[in-house]
């Protein structure tokens, strides 16, 4: 339906007028129904006019006896109607009297016989000709037989009963009984009607008042399985109508809901008044499409099957059948359709039903081979709601045949519980409105929440309930209970001989009663309490202890990690609060996420989404002090939110610092949330922000006794990586120390390839302190180390290391570096310098100090060019006693108490004071003056000394 699928407005004006018309004609039909007058009483057509008017005994026949009765004796009542003999159909008398008239009087035969109440039984009797009664028959006028009386009816209240048979209302007889079913509506509820009954041969006549019938429960009931039908198939049509598989649908539910109502509405069909024909033309219309439709939408839904859908003929053969049927069904109606073969009009369409049954059966066995695993797994409910309603349909309709096949000794015997049918019926949209709800078929989202589910579950139990109550009081009440012939008494128990008296039948019965209540409302609340309690675990509805709950709350999230706190509070309030989602975001000092946890969803594209707004998404939840809803968050944010099915944020605060916050998303149950659940959520996560400060601390802890242990390590490698002794040079007396301010520290000192007579000191500084200043150290100490062993002067060292440092050295860092050569054999040293502190000379000749300080740049900074023009190396001589003292920033920084520098004037006399003793000895002596100096105030920089000594002799 190419033209449908782009004007969808078109297919919904159609569908929408199609319901209009079938729902007006149904309810038209439903009116008059339960508006029409009756009798309340229950009457066939005589099924044989032949009236037993003298009782007579018989042999009923081996097939009709009792187990193990082969000769079972048997008397036929009065007001029972003979049907055959010997097989013969008797028509009327004068046919038995020629019947009777072949066989001797000797001759027995077989009489079939039919009782005069529901079930219609049909016995054969074993009867000697001469045994039969004179006149035993008599033929009946047109009439009815009364099967069943309405308890507390008109029938009832005037004193008709069942297995009489009404020969005339008011003094008109009819044919069958459609024609007096007909008479009967067209007088008025208020009307009283003179009946004229036979009763054991005898005429009786009677007056009844006639009553409006309400509707008894299973018409109701139909009707109301009809509307389902209606509306289902409205909404399906209405909401996807671009979509072929909802168009036959749709289609297919409107059709067939007008074929449940109007299978039980068919009495009025000979009425021949114009909302008959309506009926009967639209019942044949919607019956030749709407069963091959049924047929051609399963094609389609809930999966395509494109190889059976290039078969055309699956889909057209049966609406062949439909069009025969139709022009077939109207012509019968028109022209051959009466009182007599109204039987045969419903054989008619059962037979047009039963054949799509199987074109729809033989092509599932035929093709079952393109039917897919996901296909059977989607249809798979659908098909058995078929299956169910296929078999109650085939058991309403053919019980009565069957029934009579099997034992032949019943002619009329309705199917029991025929209310199987329409309950079949009402399963089939339920199954569709399921399968497209959780396969998310046709575009549509079909979802009941889970609290309306428990309002309908509950309040249907309760119905249910108080049905099997009242059910068991009127089985109580209308139960009669024999008791055996015992007497009780005070002292005794008596048995009697005769039966028990009417008084004291009276008091067991009340008894009895009183206790089978009790006992029956003991049980009842057990399993009242039962299913209850079922119900609530099912969908949620368990209220929990808030005085446990919070307990074990508490021991919960008394350990573990910041992740595993968060873990076990997103799974502990997942399980109090039976939730379908929820998040927990921590954050350290509002501004970045440090942990989060989410259980019911993919999470991982979430998770980074906070990870990233951890500083802004803190700040939005600060302006809250409760629970809020996302709605009040910041876009995009709140859009992502909304998308994850969140819909309350709980902050979670420590002294008024957001330290997390609680994603909620729906309950488990859908209810919403209440005031008691976020008063009781926010007492817990006082314990968890309590618990959260805890862990904070607990690993700021660890982290500090972590990195103070690796700040120990490396302390020790670098002091490792230090000379740990002093080459043995002839003539020179050499001591160093390296002291960080901090555990680690960015100076060093270095003796680099120490010989006989050769030895080069080095003394350097890096920029900053502790943990990146010693890295860099290292790797400058490292550069030097290896440059050194191409035997380089000291400029030349400078120059190559500066070549790589430029490279690779940070913008904000640079190096200070001194380094000289010395040759103990000539007395000569080379020095050079790179942006450090000079040497502070001693020279013994004439007791002086002074400064030694060649040009030079920091190392690192400068191109190649620049830092070599601007670097020297000075060559000098030295005497014996001389003394070269290195030091680094941090000896004439040192500060003390007052903020006062030590400065170079307290170092050079200290220095000066010191020449005399050994290289050892002028260090320590220098370091302790320092350390007096400070006064025991913390280092503010590295400290470092090393001091060269010439030696008065060389060995």
């Amino acid at each position: 339906m190419p033209s449908l699928e782009k004007n969808p407005n078109f297919f919904r004006l159609l569908i929408t007028s199609i319901a209009t018309y079938l729902i007006i004609l149904s309810s038209m039909s439903f009116i008059r129904s339960v508006t029409s007058t009756t009798d309340e009483n229950q009457w066939i057509t005589l099924p044989s006019k032949m009236y037993i008017s003298k009782e007579f005994s018989g042999i009923l026949s081996k097939t009709n006896a009792k187990d193990g009765e082969t000769n079972s004796s048997f008397t036929v009542k009065l007001g029972s109607l003979l049907r055959d003999i010997n097989g013969t159909v008797i028509k009327d008398t004068l046919h038995l009297a020629k019947i009777l008239k072949s066989y001797n009087d000797s001759s027995r035969i077989n009489l079939g016989i039919l009782n005069n109440s529901l079930p219609i039984k049909y016995d054969k009797i074993k009867v000697r000709n001469a045994d039969l009664p004179v006149d035993f028959i008599k033929e009946m006028p047109s009439c009815v037989l009364i099967v069943s009386v309405f308890k507390g009816g008109g029938s009832e209240r005037a004193g008709l009963k069942a297995g009489d048979y009404i020969i005339s209302i008011n003094g008109r007889t009819f044919i069958d009984g459609y024609d007096a079913d007909r008479y009967l509506r067209v007088n008025n509820s208020e009307d009283v009607l003179h009946y004229k009954v036979l009763r054991n041969n005898q005429i009786l006549e009677y007056d009844v008042e006639l009553a409006k019938i309400g509707v008894t429960f299973s018409y109701l009931f139909i009707f109301f399985v009809s509307f389902v039908f209606y509306g289902f198939g409205l909404f399906i049509g209405v909401k996807r109508p671009g979509i072929q598989a909802a168009r036959l649908i749709s289609l297919t539910f409107i059709l067939s809901g007008f074929l449940i109502y109007s299978g039980i509405e068919h009495r009025y069909f000979l009425d021949y008044d114009l909302l008959t024909i309506l009926q009967f033309l639209t019942l044949s219309a919607c019956s030749a499409i709407g069963i091959p439709l049924i047929i051609k939408h399963l094609l389609y839904f809930p999966k395509e099957h494109t190889e059976l859908i290039r078969k055309q003929w699956i889909w057209i053969v049966p609406f062949i059948l439909g069009g025969i049927y139709f022009i077939s069904s109207n012509v019968f109606y028109i022209f051959f359709l009466n009182m007599n073969n109204t039987t045969n009009y419903s054989q008619f369409f059962f037979f047009f039903a039963l054949s799509n049954i199987l074109i729809g059966f033989v092509v599932s066995i035929i093709y079952r081979k393109h039917t897919t695993e996901e296909h059977k797994k989607t249809s798979r409910l659908i098909r058995f709601t078929f299956y169910f309603m296929l078999l109650c349909f085939l058991y309403s309709a053919l019980f009565e045949r069957i029934y009579y096949l099997i034992f032949e000794t019943q002619l009329l015997r309705m199917a029991p519980f025929p209310e199987i049918l329409p309950i079949s019926l009402l399963l089939l949209p339920i199954a569709y409105i399921y399968t497209i709800g959780k396969y998310s078929l046709l575009d549509l989202t079909i979802k009941v929440p889970k609290n309306i589910q428990y309002i309908l579950l509950s309040a249907l139990w309760k119905i249910t309930f108080i049905g099997i109550i009242l059910l068991g009081i009127w089985f109580l009440s209308n139960w009669r209970f024999n008791f055996p012939n015992i007497k009780l008494s005070g002292t005794s128990i008596t048995v009697l001989n005769s039966p028990l008296s009417t008084e004291l039948q009276e008091v067991y019965t009340k008894m009895l009663i009183i206790f089978l209540s009790l006992f029956g409302v003991f049980v009842f609340w057990l399993l009242n309490k039962g299913i209850k309690n079922v119900l609530d675990k099912k969908f949620y509805q368990v209220r929990f202890d808030y005085r446990r709950a919070a307990t074990e709350f508490s021991d919960i999230i008394k350990k573990g990690t910041i992740s595993e706190l968060s873990a076990s509070i997103a799974k502990e309030l997942i399980e109090l609060f039976h939730l379908k989602r929820i998040g927990v975001i921590l954050f350290k000092n509002e501004e970045r996420v440090i942990a989060q946890d989410y259980i019911g969803f993919d999470y991982k594209s979430f998770g980074e989404l906070c990870l990233q707004s951890g500083r802004k998404l803190s700040e939005a939840i600060r302006e809250f002090h409760g629970e809020f809803r996302i709605e009040y968050l910041y876009e995009p944010i709140k859009t992502i939110f909304h998308d994850y099915k969140f819909s309350y944020i709980v902050p979670i605060r420590s002294k008024d610092i957001v330290v997390g916050a609680v994603l909620l998303g729906e309950k488990r149950s859908e209810k919403s949330f209440t005031r008691e659940d976020f008063n009781f959520l926010s007492a817990i996560l006082t314990q968890a922000s309590i618990a959260i400060e805890n862990t904070f601390l607990v690993e700021e802890c660890t982290i500090q006794e972590r990195l103070k242990h690796e700040l120990e390590i490396a302390r020790r490698i670098q002091i490792a990586s230090l000379p740990q002794r002093v080459p043995e040079v002839e003539g020179l007396d050499i001591s160093g120390i390296s002291m960080p301010a901090l555990e680690v520290g960015g100076d060093f000192f270095d003796y680099l390839n120490g010989t006989m007579n050769e030895i080069t000191v080095i003394v350097g500084d890096v920029s900053g302190k502790g943990t990146s200043a010693a890295l860099y150290m290292s790797k400058i100490q490292g550069i030097l180390r290896t440059l050194n062993e191409f035997m380089l002067t000291p400029r030349e060292l400078f120059v190559r290391a500066n070549q790589l440092l430029y490279k690779y050295l940070e913008k904000g860092a640079f190096v200070t570096v001194i380094a000289a050569k010395f040759d103990s054999s000539l007395r000569k040293v080379n020095i050079a310098r790179a942006g450090h502190l000079p040497i502070y000379y001693y020279k013994s000749l004439d007791n002086s100090v002074t400064k030694i300080l060649p040009k030079g740049i920091l190392l690192g900074k400068s191109r190649k060019e620049v830092f070599d023009g601007n670097i020297e190396e000075i060559n000098m001589d030295y005497s014996p006693g001389d003394v070269f003292l290195f030091i680094s920033d941090g000896v004439i920084e040192a500060r003390n108490s007052k903020s006062d520098d030590f400065d170079e004037t307290r170092l050079m006399e200290t220095f000066k004071n010191n020449v005399s003793l050994s290289s050892e000895n002028i260090m320590d002596n220098i370091v302790k003056t320092v350390s007096d100096f400070s006064d025991e105030v913390e280092p503010y920089d590295d400290l470092t000394i090393v001091v060269v000594k010439a030696e008065l002799t060389i060995n």
